[in-house]
Protein backbone atom coordinates (compact mmCIF):
# COMPACT_ATOMS: atom_id res chain seq x y z
CA UNK A 1 0.00 0.00 0.00
CA UNK A 2 1.19 3.49 -0.83
CA UNK A 3 0.12 6.37 1.44
CA UNK A 4 0.23 9.79 -0.20
CA UNK A 5 -0.62 13.17 1.34
CA UNK A 6 -2.81 15.19 -1.00
CA UNK A 7 -4.62 18.48 -0.72
CA UNK A 8 -8.06 19.50 -1.89
CA UNK A 9 -8.33 19.56 -5.70
CA UNK A 10 -5.10 17.62 -6.20
CA UNK A 11 -5.17 14.65 -8.58
CA UNK A 12 -3.38 11.31 -8.50
CA UNK A 13 -2.70 9.26 -11.60
CA UNK A 14 -2.74 5.46 -11.51
CA UNK A 15 -1.19 4.06 -14.65
CA UNK A 16 -2.16 5.81 -17.87
CA UNK A 17 -5.94 5.50 -17.58
CA UNK A 18 -7.04 6.28 -14.01
CA UNK A 19 -7.24 9.64 -12.24
CA UNK A 20 -8.33 10.15 -8.63
CA UNK A 21 -9.16 13.72 -7.57
CA UNK A 22 -9.77 14.91 -4.01
CA UNK A 23 -13.09 16.77 -4.36
CA UNK A 24 -13.94 17.48 -0.73
CA UNK A 25 -12.42 16.97 2.69
CA UNK A 26 -14.57 17.13 5.82
CA UNK A 27 -13.07 16.01 9.13
CA UNK A 28 -12.76 12.21 8.86
CA UNK A 29 -14.21 11.90 5.35
CA UNK A 30 -12.92 12.63 1.89
CA UNK A 31 -14.90 12.67 -1.36
CA UNK A 32 -12.97 11.39 -4.33
CA UNK A 33 -13.71 11.78 -8.00
CA UNK A 34 -12.48 8.85 -10.07
CA UNK A 35 -12.03 8.89 -13.85
CA UNK A 36 -11.38 5.45 -15.29
CA UNK A 37 -12.24 3.41 -18.37
CA UNK A 38 -15.69 1.79 -18.31
CA UNK A 39 -14.20 -1.70 -17.98
CA UNK A 40 -12.58 -0.78 -14.64
CA UNK A 41 -14.90 -1.75 -11.78
CA UNK A 42 -14.86 0.71 -8.87
CA UNK A 43 -16.50 -0.51 -5.66
CA UNK A 44 -15.79 0.40 -2.03
CA UNK A 45 -14.17 -2.51 -0.20
CA UNK A 46 -16.77 -2.29 2.59
CA UNK A 47 -19.57 -2.96 0.10
CA UNK A 48 -17.78 -6.04 -1.21
CA UNK A 49 -17.27 -7.35 2.33
CA UNK A 50 -20.92 -6.70 3.31
CA UNK A 51 -22.44 -8.35 0.22
CA UNK A 52 -19.79 -10.65 -1.27
CA UNK A 53 -22.24 -12.59 -3.44
CA UNK A 54 -23.10 -9.43 -5.41
CA UNK A 55 -19.48 -8.56 -6.09
CA UNK A 56 -17.86 -12.01 -6.25
CA UNK A 57 -16.85 -11.59 -9.90
CA UNK A 58 -14.89 -8.44 -8.99
CA UNK A 59 -12.68 -10.09 -6.39
CA UNK A 60 -10.09 -12.84 -6.41
CA UNK A 61 -12.18 -15.03 -4.06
Amino acid sequence: MVVIDVKLSETLHIGDDIEVKVCQIDRAEAKLGIAAPREVVIVRKELIEDTPCLYKKHTNN
